[in-house]
């Protein structure tokens, strides 16, 4: 039974160890983003400011697709439906004149 505590606790061990690298790797990636955003800013501050004003479009028009694809989508399972109303109404028609 210690053998197996054993087991989980290096186990346990070895996890908690890849999380503090993941977490160092995640810092390292943050300090980087700062520096290159103050390098931007500094250096570059209308490239910045430029690159934000086409984020924003960019979302504005990602959300204007995404309303265009809603309304497709609805009208897609509107012809779907009217498709199949259309041939149950000749499926009638055909056994009326029959």
């Amino acid at each position: 039974m210690s053998q197996e505590t054993e087991h989980d606790q290096r186990h346990r061990i070895a996890e908690l160890e890849k999380d503090v690298t993941s977490i160092d790797d995640l810092q390292g990636l943050c300090i980087w983003n700062v520096q290159y955003t103050f390098h931007l800013l500094c250096y570059f501050p209308g490239q910045y400011e430029s690159t934000l004003i086409r984020l924003s479009n960019a979302e504005t028009q990602i959300e204007h697709l995404k309303s265009q694809l809603d309304a497709t989508l609805g009208a897609e399972e509107m012809l779907v439906q009217l498709t199949e109303r259309n041939l149950m109404l000749s499926e009638v028609r055909v056994l009326v004149l029959l």
